[in-house]
């Protein structure tokens, strides 16, 4: 039986002709030894360099796409699983376009206002609906105006050139109203015949001047009659109630005729004496009866004398005597 130490020395012995027996180089692959467990612990892995591939960046429309593919097979033909990576994105600095059929301008008198339509296309997002504000309509008086306005910002931050609409228009269902100081009425004989004076005032124009007409003066005989009519349509067709003034008079410078068949004159001795008859005409008036006055007869002794006056009277003759 060997003693523990030649035990020793000839484990010693053993592991020294071992090591004096193996050889470097290399393993190959998946060697059956200790180094083999070091490579699947990873103990003995490297960093390495993968080979990146990509066919470039490929697009339809605004939308790009790029992929990288990172491969790598070691000494031992072991593929690494393949890794990828993919980018997507919009390529797009044009601005979307926004568009309209109208246009702005005056729609008028007392509109149906209807808001104007917009529409947009984009280069990459294709048709689309603007962002259309209006802050509703402001007036001064009657002056209505209403603006819409008409915004679009595509997805890259494209804004589109804001369009804007504006309307004006009238509100105005108030029709104007004309006044006067004059009155209809009779001026009498032979007047001055003034024209009237007429305003007008209305809710949305304030002071107009009204349409005045007349056709002159007409007449029947020596009755004379003339009619002013003042009128005014504003701008939103509201018409005035019409206002008129009549002016009637008697145009007469001619004097009435009175006449009689009497003549005066002796009538002899003792008469029985008549009062003398009278009549008239007026140019205006025609025929009349004239006022006959006397103061009765008168003597000197046996001589009589008596006066008949025929005039017209005042309260028949408009024009005086």
């Amino acid at each position: 039986m060997k003693s523990n130490h030649h035990l020793h020395l000839d484990a010693r012995q053993r592991s020294a002709s071992n090591f004096h027996h193996s050889h470097s180089g290399d393993l190959g692959c998946k060697p059956n030894s200790s180094c083999a467990n070091l490579y699947r612990t990873g103990q003995l892995r490297r960093a390495f360099l993968p080979t990146v591939t990509t066919t470039g960046p490929s697009n339809t429309g605004c939308a790009y796409t790029q992929t990288w593919l990172a491969n790598y097979t070691d000494g031992c033909g072991n593929p690494a699983d393949e890794v990828s990576i993919t980018y997507t994105w919009t390529q797009d600095t044009e601005a979307p376009v926004i568009s309209t059929t109208a246009t702005s301008g005056d729609l008028g008198c007392n509109p149906t206002v209807v808001a104007p339509t917009f529409t947009g296309l984009d280069n990459c997002e294709g048709p689309f609906l603007p962002t259309v504000t209006t802050t509703g309509p402001s007036n001064t008086g009657c002056a209505y105006t209403q603006t819409w306005l008409a915004n679009y910002t595509d997805g890259c931050n494209n804004a589109a050139d804001e369009v804007g609409i504006t309307y004006t228009w009238t509100q105005d269902s108030e029709a104007p109203v004309i006044s006067t100081t004059a009155s209809s009425g009779n001026l009498g004989c032979n007047p001055t015949v003034v024209a009237p004076t007429f305003t007008g005032l209305d809710n949305c124009e304030g002071p107009f001047l009204p349409t005045v007409t007349t056709t002159g003066p007409s007449n029947t005989g020596c009755a004379y009659t003339q009619t002013w009519l003042a009128n005014y349509t504003d701008a939103c067709n509201n018409a005035a109630d019409e206002v008129s003034i009549t002016y009637t008079w008697t145009q007469d410078t001619e004097a009435p005729v009175i006449s009689t068949t009497a003549t005066s004159g002796d009538l002899g001795c003792n008469p029985t004496v008549v009062a003398p008859t009278f009549t008239g005409l007026d140019n205006c008036e025609g025929t009349f009866i004239p006022t006959v006055t006397t103061t009765g007869p008168s003597n000197t002794g046996c001589a009589y004398t008596q006066t008949w006056f025929g005039q017209l009277h005042r309260c028949m003759q408009q024009c005086g005597c």
